[in-house]
This record gives C-alpha cells, sequence and structure tokens, in this order.
C-alpha cells in the first residue's frame, strides 16, 4: 500500500522483459486461441510478457484531437485537429455536434485532460475506435484524469502541521485524493498523510511497519455499535485522531485492509474507536495505521487537503523539500477517463491513461448515491457487445478496466481486454461481470483477457473488496491467458463460473473457462485466504500450463495462509500441467509457504502432471464433503510438513456412511523428499507417517485409483531452487505420468460417465456430468445434488480393461453382446436425459469387435419419442431420431466394426431439424431416411436411458472407454466438431507445459524430458484406413508435434490445396481409391506419416456381409 515507489516499476519491468522475451519461444498462429500459450516460454521453462505489438487502424472516417493545439471549431483533421473528444462535457463547436461511428486519433506526446461519456455506439465492422497515430506526435499519447499544477504554489503549511515552513499550498476549485510528482519519466505518488510514515521495507511482509493492536473489544458508543481498540504507539492527544482515517487488517479470514472513520479516542487508555463493515473488524495483534488529518504531514513525499465544499487547499511537501513552483505535479480531478453506461463495438488501443481521482469519502461503498466509488480508467456500467481495450498501458489509475452488465443490459458478448501493461493500482485491474441479482439474468460471453502484464496492482482497496488483480465473475466462455503478474496485493486470478451459491431456481447450461500460461508471482502480499490463480464455483474450468509461485498470505504478521492455486467451493476443475513453487517452507517462519493446492467443498476436480515445490503442504482440503477427486502424475517436491492434508477442524463434514472414498484417485505421483506426516484424510483423522501406510488405507477405502506412484530420493528436476522445473536427465517421474481424457464443455449436460472400475460395486458408473440446474442451491449441499449413476447388469470385475484414454485405472467397460448392458432408470429427481425441445448430442468413445453389427450403443426410446446412436446391419453408425412416432434416421459413410477405437457423435439440432454424423472428427453423414425432426416438438418418454442395448434387445458388442449426453447442439455449445476433437485428441491435456507432445508415456510433472524448443517435427496420431461408401465422405487426419506445415500425398504424389492438418473428400469416388501419406515440417526438419488406405465399397443396400468379410480379410480396415 505505499504509495510513494520512486519509479514507476512497469517501465523498468518492461525494459528488462525485451531481453527476456528475445529468448522465449515464439507460438505460430493456431486455429484456436487455446492452441495458443499467449506468452513467451523460455528454455528453462519460464514464462515471460509476449504482447501482440500495437499497429495503427482506423476507419473512412478519422478525426483528430490535439488537447494542446486543437480548437473544437477546427475541421478535426490532422492539420486542424479538435481539442476535445465529442463525448467530452467541455467540447464545442464541431467537435460537440459529430456523433457515429469513427476513429479518434489522440495526439502523441500530448496529455488530453478529463472524462469521455460515451453517448452513440459502433456498428459491426464499423467501431468506435480510440487510438493514436505513430505517424502523428512522438511519446505515448496520454490521457490523465488529473489537473497540472506548475505554479501558483504559496510556502506556508496548515496550524497543525509540524514544520509548516517546509510545506507548500495552493487553492483549487477541485478535490483531489491523489497527488503525484512527474520527472519526465519518473512518477512519484505522494503519500496522503499518514502516522506512521511507514514504508515496504520487507517484501515478503508490505505491512511490516504497521503497529499492532494490543486488545479489541466490541462497545457501544454513542448508541453505536463499535470497536475499541488500544495500542501503545497511539501516543497522541483525542485531536489528533479523532476523525482520522484508521486503516485496518480484518480477522480472522482474508483480512485485506480498509479504511474505517475514528470516531473517537481515549488518550488515558490509547484507545481508539471507529465502526467496521460487516463485523470485519481487526483482533489482537492485528495491524494498522492512521492517515488523512494535517498534523501528520511531518515528512517529504507526503500532502493533504483540506476540503471546502467543491474544492480547497492542497498541501504538498515534496522530496529534498523543494519548492513546487516549476514542477509538474499532477493532482487528481476526474474519476473515469471514459465512464459509459452501455456501448458496443468499441476499441480502445495504444493509449496511456494516468492519474484518477478517488471518491472522497474512502470509507463509502458503492451505491447509487456513490457511484464513482468503484471508479475506473475505462469503466462500462451496462453491458454492451465487442469491447475490446488493447495494447495500453495504464499506471496510478484506481483499476485499468471495469465492464459490467446491469438488468437492463445485461448482455456482455465478445470483451476482449488483451496487449495492455497495468501498473500501481488501487482497486484492482480489472473487473468483468455479469447481472446475477434477479431475472432476468445477464451473461458475459466470449470473454478473452490475453497477454496483460500487471505490477504493483490493488495496493488500496475499497472496503468490502480485496484488491484482487484479475475479477471476473460468472461467464459462459472466457479464455484468461498470457497474463504476467508480479506483486499483487491480493489474488493474480480471481474467477468465478456458473452461478453463485444461493442463486435458486437460475440454470446456467454452459460455463466454459480457461485459464492457461498465466504466471503469478509474490500475489498475496497484504491478505489471506486466496490464491495466487482462484476459481470458485461451477466449471468446467480448465487450468493449465500455468506459474503460480510464492503465495503470501499473512495473517497478523505472524503465519501466512495462502495457496498457489485455491478452488474455493469450486467444481469440474481440470487442473495440468501447472507449477506452484514456495520460497519458504520453514514450519516456524511467518514466512512459511503453506500450500501449492487449497480445495474448499470442491469435488470433480482433476489434479493431473502437475509440478509442486517447496511447500508446507502438497494439497489442502477443509471443509470437506465428498471424495470425487483424482491426483494423478504430479511431482510433489520438499513438503515439510504433509502432502495430503484435510483440516477436520475447519469446518469438515466428512463422515464414513457418507463420503464418497471409492471416486478418490491417487496414482502415478513422484514423491521426493516426501512430507513426515504423508497424509490424512478419514473421519476419524487418522495420521499416515509413511508412504505404505497411506496406499493401504486407501486400498482398504476401495478408492478408484489407490498406488500412490513412487518415492524417489533424487531431485526429479534440474534445478527447482532456481525454478527450472524440467526433468533432470535419469529423473523418476520419465514415463511415470498419466494420459486423461478432459473432455471439452457442450450446452446442458445430461449426463457424463467415465466407465472406470468402481472398486466397491462394479455394477456401479458414476455420473460425472456438471450442469448448474435450478438444484443447485447452496454450495454447501451441492455433493446432494442427484446424479444418474449407471448400473451394470451382470458386471464384475473382470469386465473393465485398460481403454486408451486413461492409463492410471481400468477405464473402459466390455459389453459381451448378449447380456451385459447399463441402464438409467428414468429418474423420479427431475433430472432426465430427454432434450426436450432442445438439440442433442451423444458423444462416445467406443470399439467394437471385428464385424459386429446391429447393435445398440445408446437409446432412450419409447414407441413414441426418443433417439438411439446404433451400428447398423453393414457395419456403419446411424443416429435415431423419434418424434411423435415417426423416425429420422441418419446414417454415416464409414464403417466403424473394424475392431478399433473410434470417437462417434451423434447430434440434433432443433434450430434446423439436421440430424449429424461425426466419427473421429469428421462429418460422415450419408443418408438420410424418414421424417425430420422439427423445432418445437418435444422428445421426451418415460423409457430406460439403456447403454451396450436397445428397448429390445439388440445387445452391443465390444468396448466403451467414455460416454456422456448433451442437451444441446454444436451451435448452442459455441463450439464445432472439429475444435471438440482438437481439443480432446490433441489438444493441451494431451501434451506438456510447453506444448510438447509426449515420447512414448506421458511423463509426470508438467515438462516432457528430453524436449528441445526448436525440434524436429514428429508425427504423434497416424492416419488410418477408411472403408467408404461410394459418394460418402472420407476424411484422413493426422496429429503432429512441433509441426507447422503439411502436405498430403496419393501415391506419393501431392494433391494440390491439401496442406491441413485433416484432408477431406467430400463424396468419395473410385478416383480416390488408393494410398495415402502426409508429409509435416518445419524450419527444423521433416516427418512423413504412414500410408493409410481408402477403400470404396458398395452403397449399403448392395453391400452383402459376405463383402465385409472379404474387405476384412484383405486388411483393408483400420488397423486396431
Amino acid at each position: 500500500m505505499a504509495p510513494t515507489q520512486k519509479k514507476s516499476g512497469l517501465k523498468h519491468i518492461l525494459r528488462s522483459l525485451l531481453v527476456a522475451c528475445a529468448a522465449a519461444t515464439v507460438s505460430t498462429a493456431a486455429p484456436y486461441s487455446w492452441q495458443e500459450p499467449h506468452a513467451g516460454i523460455t528454455p528453462s521453462g519460464d514464462l515471460v510478457w509476449q504482447p501482440k505489438p500495437f499497429a495503427y487502424e482506423a476507419s473512412d472516417t478519422v478525426r483528430y484531437i490535439d488537447y494542446e493545439g486543437g480548437n473544437d471549431s477546427n475541421a478535426g483533421t490532422m492539420a486542424a485537429p479538435w481539442k476535445h473528444h465529442p463525448w467530452d462535457a467541455e467540447a464545442t463547436g464541431n467537435a460537440a455536434a459529430f456523433s457515429g461511428p469513427a476513429t479518434y486519433v489522440f495526439k502523441r506526446g500530448v496529455a488530453y485532460r478529463g472524462t469521455l461519456t460515451p453517448d452513440d455506439t459502433g456498428a459491426v465492422g464499423n467501431p468506435i475506435r480510440l487510438t493514436s497515430d505513430p505517424g502523428w506526435g512522438s511519446g505515448e499519447a496520454m490521457l490523465y484524469a488529473s489537473e497540472v499544477i506548475t505554479s501558483g504554489w504559496e510556502r506556508g503549511g496548515h496550524p497543525l502541521m509540524p514544520n509548516s515552513n517546509m510545506v507548500w499550498h495552493i487553492d483549487l476549485p477541485f478535490a483531489p485524493r491523489r497527488v503525484w510528482l512527474v520527472e519526465g519519466a519518473s512518477i512519484q505518488r505522494l503519500a496522503l498523510a499518514r502516522t506512521p510514515n511507514w514504508a515496504e521495507s520487507d517484501p515478503d511482509d508490505v505491512k511490516s511497519e504497521w503497529p499492532r493492536w494490543q486488545s479489541v473489544n466490541n462497545v457501544t458508543w454513542g448508541g453505536q455499535s463499535m470497536k475499541r481498540c488500544t495500542s501503545s504507539s497511539l501516543t497522541q492527544s483525542a485531536d489528533y485522531y479523532s476523525n482520522a482515517l484508521v486503516w485496518i487488517e480484518w480477522f480472522p479470514m482474508m483480512g485485506s485492509p480498509y479504511p474505517c472513520r475514528v470516531r473517537a479516542f481515549d488518550a488515558s487508555a490509547d484507545a481508539m474507536y471507529f465502526q467496521v463493515v460487516n463485523d470485519w473488524g481487526p483482533s489482537w495483534n492485528t495491524r494498522f495505521f492512521v492517515e488523512d488529518m494535517p498534523q501528520y504531514l511531518d515528512v517529504t513525499n507526503e500532502f493533504w487537503f483540506d476540503k471546502t465544499g467543491n474544492g480547497g487547499r492542497l498541501y504538498v511537501r515534496l522530496s529534498g523539500d523543494r519548492e513546487p513552483n516549476g514542477l509538474q505535479i499532477e493532482a487528481a480531478r476526474h474519476m473515469n477517463h471514459i465512464n459509459s453506461p452501455s456501448i458496443s463495438y468499441f476499441d480502445v488501443n495504444g493509449l496511456t491513461f494516468r492519474f484518477n481521482n478517488a471518491f472522497w469519502d474512502l470509507t463509502a461503498q458503492q451505491s447509487l448515491p456513490a457511484q464513482d466509488v468503484d471508479n475506473a480508467a475505462v469503466r462500462v456500467t451496462g453491458g454492451g457487445t465487442d469491447i475490446s481495450v488493447r495494447n495500453c498501458v495504464f499506471e496510478h489509475v484506481p483499476e485499468a478496466v471495469r465492464v459490467l452488465s446491469d438488468r437492463v443490459y445485461n448482455i456482455l458478448s465478445g470483451v476482449s481486454i488483451t496487449d495492455n501493461a497495468i501498473a500501481e493500482t488501487d482497486h484492482g485491474a480489472m473487473t468483468i461481470e455479469e447481472y446475477g441479482g434477479t431475472p432476468p439474468y445477464g451473461a458475459v460471453r466470449d470473454l478473452k483477457v490475453l497477454r496483460n502484464r500487471l505490477y504493483r496492482i490493488g495496493m488500496r482497496p475499497r472496503p468490502r473488496e480485496h484488491g484482487h488483480a484479475v475479477s471476473i465473475l460468472f461467464p459462459e466462455t472466457a479464455e484468461i491467458a498470457g497474463n504476467i503478474l508480479d506483486r499483487v496485493w491480493a489474488s493474480g486470478l480471481f474467477i468465478f463460473g456458473g452461478k453463485a451459491s444461493g442463486n435458486i431456481g437460475r440454470e446456467v447450461p454452459l460455463t466454459r473457462i480457461l485459464i492457461h500460461h498465466n504466471r503469478i508471482v509474490d500475489p498475496l502480499l497484504s491478505c489471506n485466504d486466496w490464491g495466487g490463480i482462484e476459481t470458485w464455483q461451477g466449471g468446467p474450468f480448465y487450468l493449465y500450463s500455468n506459474i503460480s509461485g510464492n503465495p503470501g498470505g499473512l495473517m497478523r504478521g505472524t503465519s501466512r495462509f495462502g495457496f498457489a492455486y485455491y478452488l474455493d467451493g469450486s467444481y469440474k476443475n481440470y487442473v495440468f500441467n501447472n507449477i506452484a513453487w514456495g520460497k519458504n517452507n520453514t514450519l516456524s517462519s511467518p514466512l512459511c509457504n503453506l500450500a501449492a493446492f487449497q480445495s474448499v467443498l470442491g469435488f470433480q476436480n482433476m489434479f493431473i502432471n502437475n509440478s509442486a515445490y517447496k511447500f508446507a503442504i502438497g494439497i489442502r482440503r477443509n471443509t470437506e464433503q465428498t471424495g470425487r477427486n483424482a491426483y494423478v502424475g504430479n511431482i510433489w517436491t520438499d513438503m515439510s510438513d504433509w502432502n495430503y492434508y484435510y483440516d477436520r477442524n475447519n469446518g469438515g463434514h466428512v463422515s464414513d456412511s457418507t463420503y464418497d472414498y471409492r471416486n478418490m484417485a491417487f496414482a502415478n505421483n513422484v514423491f521426493h523428499m516426501l512430507a513426515p506426516k504423508v497424509a490424512v484424510f478419514e473421519s476419524a483423522n487418522t495420521t499416515y507417517t509413511t508412504f505404505e501406510a497411506f496406499r493401504n488405507a486407501l486400498i482398504a477405502r476401495k478408492t478408484c485409483a489407490s498406488s500412490l506412484g513412487q518415492i524417489s530420493t533424487n531431485m526429479p528436476f534440474v534445478n527447482a531452487g532456481a525454478h527450472d522445473f524440467r526433468l533432470a536427465d535419469g529423473s523418476p517421474a520419465i514415463n511415470a505420468g498419466v494420459n486423461h481424457l478432459v473432455p471439452w464443455a457442450l450446452y446442458r449436460m445430461l449426463g457424463e460417465w467415465h466407465f472406470r472400475c468402481d472398486n466397491v460395486n462394479p455394477s456401479y458408473v458414476q455420473d460425472e456430468n456438471w450442469f448448474m440446474t435450478g438444484a443447485y442451491t447452496n454450495r454447501d449441499n451441492y455433493y446432494q445434488t442427484p446424479r444418474l449413476h449407471l448400473t451394470i447388469a451382470n458386471a464384475s470385475e473382470g469386465a473393465y480393461v485398460q481403454g486408451p484414454l486413461e492409463n492410471w485405472c481400468h477405464s473402459a467397460l466390455q459389453f459381451n453382446g448378449s447380456t451385459r448392458y447399463a441402464s438409467v432408470p428414468t429418474p423420479a429427481s427431475g433430472l432426465t436425459l430427454d432434450p426436450r425441445t432442445n438439440g442433442l448430442i451423444v458423444e462416445v468413445y467406443f470399439k467394437t469387435v471385428p464385424d459386429h453389427t446391429g447393435g445398440v450403443i445408446v437409446s432412450k426410446l419409447d414407441a413414441w419419442n426418443g433417439y438411439a446412436l446404433e451400428i447398423n446391419e453393414d457395419g456403419t453408425p446411424a443416429m435415431r431420431i423419434r418424434v411423435n412416432g415417426q423416425d429420422g434416421i441418419k446414417t454415416g459413410s464409414t464403417l466403424v466394426n473394424d475392431g478399433a477405437w473410434h470417437h462417434l457423435i451423434g447430434e440434433l439440432d432443433r434450430k434446423y431439424g439436421m440430424i449429424s454424423l461425426y466419427l473421429d472428427g469428421a462429418k460422415i453423414d450419408m443418408a438420410f431416411s424418414g421424417s425430420s425432426p422439427q423445432p418445437g416438438l418435444w422428445i421426451t418418454n418415460r423409457a430406460d436411458f439403456l447403454v451396450g442395448k436397445g428397448s429390445s434387445g439388440r445387445y452391443f458388442n465390444g468396448a466403451i472407454d467414455y460416454l456422456r449426453v448433451a442437451g444441446g447442439s454444436f451451435a448452442e455449445a459455441r463450439t464445432t466438431i472439429n475444435e471438440l476433437y482438437e481439443w480432446q485428441f490433441n489438444g493441451p491435456a494431451t501434451r506438456d507445459f510447453t506444448g510438447a507432445a509426449p515420447v512414448g508415456q506421458r511423463d509426470a510433472g508438467a515438462f516432457e524430458w528430453g524436449i528441445q524448443p526448436n525440434r524436429a517435427p514428429r508425427v504423434t496420431m497416424q492416419p488410418q484406413s477408411l472403408l467408404v461408401f461410394e459418394n460418402g465422405a472420407a476424411s484422413f487426419n493426422v496429429f503432429a508435434d512441433a509441426a507447422e506445415a503439411y502436405q498430403w500425398r496419393k501415391g506419393g504424389a501431392a494433391i494440390p490445396n491439401a496442406t491441413n492438418a485433416r484432408y477431406s473428400i467430400s463424396a468419395a469416388q473410385s478416383t480416390h481409391v488408393g494410398t495415402y501419406d502426409v508429409v509435416v515440417s518445419s524450419p527444423y526438419g521433416t516427418a512423413v506419416s504412414d500410408t493409410a488406405g481408402l477403400t470404396i465399397v458398395p452403397e449399403p443396400a448392395m453391400m452383402t456381409g459376405a463383402l465385409a468379410l472379404l474387405l476384412l480379410a484383405r486388411g483393408l480396415r483400420r488397423r486396431e
């Protein structure tokens, strides 16, 4: 919270980063944003800022603004610019009269002063753009919310100020709450006069010089509830403290400092009286300081303002007791630079924002009378579409960007905050928030927060706030990536998904939040009980390839309670390829980093192939309710207290009768420097002090996976102390990691099943669906929300086999073609697997026994309504939709009964009444028969949901690894089959931190061993041979590591324009028959795939079983 930083830390960091970025790996453009890291990856595996460069863009209509040399009566051209923007209340003449979409160019080297209040909006393809042109002026194009004072100062302070002759004053018609001295590139914020005159002398404890309370009591004073706090540091008279602001830490949890007004002071007892917010008050030994009285202006680099009406007198004392006349003093005047109730198609880029004011009453909370408490440089308070803030600098502002929706304008869509540098903020860096109060609820869609650089964030938070850097509340779809954060007073990334706890009756059919390649170092400098990266509520969240280091969280300055990653009542998180590192794990030290991963309440969270180093605890859980979490393929190095710790004494709810031990998993982990207390996880609170004892306890509890992994006596990393977490030569983590399917989020998930063997009851398969319906009320009860678990008929442990998607458990169920099937009876709980009037996706990863025909994979059919995914008598897939007794059947073009694993999706798009089939990522529609399902007609029935058979038999013979049903189409999920397939089978979870595909089995931890940045390409999934009906669609696909170019060949000859990872033929003819391969290349080499054959077979009606057998014998089907 020290505002007297001598030099702008951001400029120093930007200069130093130029060197780091030069040594970083630069990614090539990718079809999907999540395929890019959005950050530079150094050879040692660190992340550095890698913004996209600013490029000047202009629309057909351009207006120029020069605040120092322009005139509003001018034409607004470069030769004759305006002084004011049309949105400025001070605009006159031609400037004030202009409106509509245009590009507004602010002159570089000039500071524009004022507030812009938009009163119009842009259009699709023609946004309103605020920017700068490198060809007009030099330096920065600055928007300042301050007034500059260079003269008019008089010597002399307030009568109560010590050394009054060293103080200077000036009378102003406005009331600044913030003041700066600007000398060239140096910006020095003056502290609001305070006592004691503390400084940030300890980088790990920014409040180390604050005094402490000796006692704290609740009292009644003047008929009001107060805190009565005493401290031996309070040695002055009552007049010295009364009506001052006291900044307090509150206790026990979170502790974020905030100001309270001193109501009274008892000098005889050194006792201060003040009111707190929501009983968020101090306790014994918490810390404080006092500010905003003239008596406190007793050293240099401070100011105080004596407010009278709207203005008053400003007092300053500068470093070296210099005279301010002739110097650049910036006194904050305006609350926001850009303040819009609602705006769309709006682009802000290439500008520098500085020096906002603060709401005068620093104890106020945001309300209608105090709407500028939550102020920002760019503030939108009423929703909008396509709002972009990019390539800007924000320094010495309360918050850079604040974008909200409200009850009337409740949709935020296409908000993009990218490539900005943000430093020295009071409240945070950015807030994006939906309206979630009462219906109609808002929505945040397609949010991008990419490649921003944040430094010294959230130093003076508002009451009831905390100073989190990036606060994002309940987006439907969002990507937060490539952001580099250093020295954050609270949490770095603070992300909510789904809906709020207690939001009754609301449904949130889609959540997809990606958080990747962010680097957060030194968060939680001034509060506790948060995470460097923190997620809340409902996912899916995809947290991958992030770095979170040295989380603070000091409580009372005596111990840390902060976490690298915190899942705070957070559900359905996929946490993989992340790095967590601490700086201190000495248990007796107040700076001991507490835990790498902290969870409260959450379940269905998967921790996969992460690397953690030097904490007291590896995994910490409290307020525990259920299992349903997996910890697989991780590396745990140097945990000084516990590896896995369930804090039963902190809100635990574990009961052996209800706790879901069976769906916990611990496998393939590597432990180095094992903690002296390995684990506690049961209701009996038994401490397991050895690896073997913990493993035996997991086995006894019949957890899904209980092997734990292995203990290593050798350091698995290259140099953990230097934060180089690549695997050392000979590391035990090599080939010790896991494969794990990470499904891409769909719309209205109805059911989801991984066919893992349940060690308690092999006839049970857990439903892992997460869709926040109205049944999700209070987060304390989410674990009781009904699920649609499968019951397997005629199952045994021997029916489960190793599937290809997950290598850490038996994850596929064999169906025998005669007696074994799975079912979900029609539930009485209000849950359903019927799409009703919505779209439908049925997704399955399966294989048949060779030449199996006629089996039903999934069925929910009665005589009138329903759906089924089937295998025809000719071996092709088909999807059947039945509405009012009429069937519509879409048949695929490619045979799937070849004994190989396939990914199959059947989709119903209700908007167009269209059924589609997708095999291994490609559309394979062949023929449609029957009646098209019309929009608006209900598809619902009381039939059981069946897997592996139909309602009249037709048993499936093969194996299923994964199955899910979603009540929406790809369009409703705002995705495509190409994106889903690429994510699930070639996406980040199939690769390491750097994006490298594994060689052989995946290594444990975040990095694959021996991967070089500039490596030759390598084919990781070969194209497969195809049997396709004439005129049917055919598609060859390849996955490759480090490939930048593709060239498909037929019979060794290049195919023109076949230069993507997938080569598709829309209608296969005899001329397409042959062998195909693909050459993948990069500047560092080439690789050639295996060949794959394409064979045309007669149309289904003409094809006999004998022909199919002949084709099989000739080996033309796909190999397994």
